[in-house]
């Protein structure tokens, strides 16, 4: 995932690597998060394109911000 523009990036917890479903449509990541934070990330964008569809495509840029409660 790419870290850029405003926002906290969420630390990973467990320090295990990305989980991938068996349809290989839904990945997952276990991360730690402060109350009352802002997050910032997002996967691809022009420059950085390493997730793909499973035809080998770049996924289109797509990005999430929100805040943690507290």
């Amino acid at each position: 995932m790419l870290q850029q523009g405003s926002g906290e990036y969420p630390g990973p917890r467990g320090g295990g690597p990305p989980g991938l479903s068996d349809d290989r449509r839904t990945v997952s990541l276990e991360v730690r998060l402060s109350p009352g934070t802002v997050y910032a990330l997002g996967v691809n964008d022009l420059y950085y394109y390493g997730y793909k569809d499973t035809k080998g495509r770049p996924v289109l840029p797509f990005g999430w911000c929100f805040k943690t409660a507290g």
